[in-house]
């Protein structure tokens, strides 16, 4: 099995877009597919603004984000080893070239410097039959001054307790079904408002290294 960079990326960039964190006891609510499908919806709505008055400007709001996802995956961190490696090397994707999957199911990345084992968090090589067996493992850093607080985030996690009380439900991962839905085709207008800070939310999360995310199986 092999894959080249591209591949990894969108692969990748596929699974954080299901990465989703509603749950309120968690470091950071992360409700990466509702702003996926928020950011496009704004994106749409300023084309048909757009068609209607060709002096609106269309806003690249789903375009950004898709950037915004492919830039996370690309300095998602890989631990890689080979035998003469006393501890693994730490480099970000974007260093790889391509992924191989070897006849003992390792998988081999190939760099600028040759070609390593890709190691998991535990400090093993990770085992895989195929390379789409592969997902991130997203960890919250808290790298990020008090003032710097991802606030519009924080607000649409108010938005989304409230609602969820008023649907006598609460917000956490095992109940997403019962409210996303029905939260975005009430509020997707309104909501679609505050596209642009949560973009600025975003950025801080990258920036500031909030995220960091490695290989898993």
């Amino acid at each position: 099995m092999f894959a080249d960079y591209e591949t990894l990326e969108t692969h990748l960039g596929n699974h954080l877009r299901r990465a989703d964190n509603y749950d309120m006891n968690e470091d950071l609510f992360f409700p990466i597919q509702f702003l996926d499908r928020l950011f496009h919806f704004a994106e749409d709505l300023s084309v048909v603004e757009n068609r209607r008055n060709p002096e609106v400007e269309v806003l690249h709001f789903g375009r950004d984000f898709d950037i915004w996802i492919d830039d996370m995956v690309a300095n998602a961190v890989i631990y890689l080893a080979d035998e003469n490696t006393v501890a693994p090397m730490e480099v970000k994707l974007i260093d790889v070239q391509s992924f191989r999957v070897n006849d003992s199911g390792n998988i081999i990345a190939t760099t600028d410097d040759g070609e390593f084992i890709v190691i998991g968090n535990d400090g093993e090589p990770i085992s895989v039959t195929k390379i789409e067996d592969l997902c991130l493992n997203i960890e919250t850093v808290k790298s990020f001054d008090e003032e710097e607080r991802p606030e519009t985030l924080e607000y649409l996690a108010s938005i989304f307790i409230r609602a969820a009380q008023s649907m006598k439900t609460e917000v956490s991962n095992k109940t997403t079904h019962k409210f996303v839905n029905p939260i975005f085709e009430y509020f997707k207008y309104d909501l679609a408002k505050l596209v642009p800070a949560l973009m600025d939310d975003l950025m801080l999360i990258s920036e500031n290294k909030m995220l960091k995310l490695t290989l898993s199986v």
